[in-house]
């Protein structure tokens, strides 16, 4: 072969590698983009396929370390901003901890999960470089800038626990807050006023409080099938090019009622098969609607009618066996009550809390024999301490209005659990019901007794009760402490004056 034949050929192949080369860094940077995980999609528009349900923040930090997820935003939808200030002696920890996570070492975050309680998982997936910022969504139906930046610096103070120094740099821009928080950027707003940059990736990571916070802060909100899928909707308005969700349930810590659990599910599916939010919409999810305005307007057999038909088609569902639970048991069914929700927790074992967060409901409602039968549920002794059964009876007879009943069972509870500062607390509200003034300041004294330090930090109320109930006894120079106390601790109240008063007039006795 002539020696230009084979220079054409050989640049011929060279071509060719090239073009091969460049193919395949295209097919992994669209595959991957920067990290790993799947290809980015538009929530709510395309299919996406990292998308996971998480039971805590601990997961979803495991998560976002097994896919070696590297994004430009976290889209952090939360009551609770999850950060937090660690130590300056921590530092070198949290560096080597953001190695691990980068490389994929998830057995890290079960060292770390008991100081992650407070918050943090944040914090530490911006160490391990999986984002670069955070846009916080806040559950508000205003601007986060409606009201004076130093309104929610003072939240993030008394309900956070920063320090003042770290909220420094917030400031007000737009509709946001932007600046940083614990040395992470941040900007803080409402999804309606959530911008993302074009181009950006983001995880997307949704926290079931933020729906309990909406339903919190707007007496009008409803939570339910309908309100969620405006959620969906709204977030796929955003154009949100999504490499990975985590939906936090939230419930099997009790921050979330189990009522809202079926939101994981039916938020995968929006994100994993959108053609399901396009009208007409997903009839199951139609149907679910149905109920649910049923269940609102107190027509309780309409609505078992309609559940019933859903478990028989999907009855693999634990949210949809819940409902019909809920709706039997305020329709006065306990026992059908309680075996709707014995389906829910062979499927799903979180749902066995909720056989005591129904009970309670339905003592609120005055159902109290159905609200008996779902509590006296025979399989719940098998799985659940006796001791720990005494504590929810006692709650149930608490909601149930029936105070001396839940002081039986609480002071059953008492006997093994003597400092139990929860638990004092419950038979103090047994007590205040009962107009029961000693076991009153009996409990509240034990409380200070127990643990000072979070009566000061999370019960102030309980210095000027105490103080009111020992004025009444003519145990001024007692009055005179706690008030004192109350006083330094919440300088702004209202009744300030009046207490100063009568402090300044038992002093001149006492000093």
């Amino acid at each position: 072969m002539c020696e230009k034949a084979v220079s054409v050929i050989r640049s011929f192949q060279w071509c060719l590698l090239l073009r091969v080369m460049f193919v395949c860094a295209l097919l992994i940077l669209g595959h991957a983009g920067c990290g790993g995980g799947e290809r980015a999609g538009v929530a709510g528009k395309d299919a996406l396929k990292d998308v996971f349900l998480v039971e805590n923040d601990t997961q979803t930090l495991k998560l976002w370390s097994a896919r070696k997820v590297q994004v430009d935003v976290l889209v952090h939808i939360d009551t609770s901003d999850g950060m937090r200030m660690f130590a300056a002696s921590s530092e070198q920890d949290l560096r080597n901890a953001g190695e691990h996570l980068k490389r994929g070492n998830t057995a890290i975050v079960d060292q770390l999960a008991p100081s992650l309680k407070g918050g943090g998982f944040v914090n530490l997936g911006f160490r391990a470089e999986f984002f670069k910022r955070v846009v916080w969504v806040i559950p508000s139906n205003q601007p986060a800038t409606s009201q004076p930046i130093e309104v929610f610096k003072t939240f993030l103070m008394t309900r956070r626990g920063f320090p003042e120094s770290v909220l420094k740099d917030l400031r007000p821009s737009g509709s946001h807050i932007v600046g940083t928080l614990t040395g992470l950027p941040i900007t803080i707003t409402r999804l309606e006023d959530m911008e993302i940059g074009e181009g950006e990736s983001i995880i997307l990571d949704i926290d079931l409080a933020y729906f309990v916070g909406l339903r919190a802060q707007d007496p009008s909100y409803q939570t339910g099938t309908r309100s969620l899928l405006k959620f969906a909707e709204a977030l796929r308005g955003k154009g949100l090019h999504t490499r990975m969700v985590t939906i936090n349930l939230c419930t099997q810590s009790g921050l979330c009622p189990m009522d809202i659990r079926f939101f994981g599910r039916v938020m995968r599916d929006a994100f994993t098969k959108p053609s399901y939010l396009r009208e007409p919409v997903f009839e199951k999810w139609s149907k679910m609607m149905v109920a649910e305005d049923s269940l609102v307007a107190l027509r309780y057999e309409p609505a078992i009618a309609v559940y019933e038909e859903l478990v028989e088609k999907y009855t693999r569902d634990p949210g949809l066996w819940f409902a019909l639970a809920v709706a039997r048991g305020f329709a006065e069914r306990g026992i059908e009550s309680r075996q709707a929700l014995l389906e829910a927790y062979a499927l799903d074992g979180a749902y066995l809390n909720g056989f005591f967060q129904l009970a309670r409901v339905l003592a609120v409602g005055d159902k109290i024999e159905a609200g008996t039968a779902v509590l006296e549920t025979p399989d719940l002794t098998k799985v659940i301490p006796a001791v720990e059964m005494d504590f929810q009876r006692g709650v149930f007879y608490l909601n149930a209005k029936r105070p001396y009943d839940a002081i039986t069972y609480f002071n059953r509870v008492a006997q093994i659990r003597p400092k139990d500062f929860a638990l004092q607390t419950a038979i103090y509200r047994a007590h205040k019901l009962a107009e029961n003034e000693q076991g009153m300041l009996t409990t509240l004294e034990k409380l200070r007794r127990m643990d000072e330090d979070r009566v000061r930090r999370d019960m102030p109320w309980v210095y000027k009760e105490l103080g009111r109930m020992y004025e009444e006894a003519t145990l001024y120079k007692n009055a005179m402490e706690v008030y004192q106390e109350y006083l330094r601790l919440v300088p702004g109240d209202t009744s300030a004056p009046d207490i100063e008063k009568k402090v300044a007039e038992w002093k001149s006795y006492y000093e």
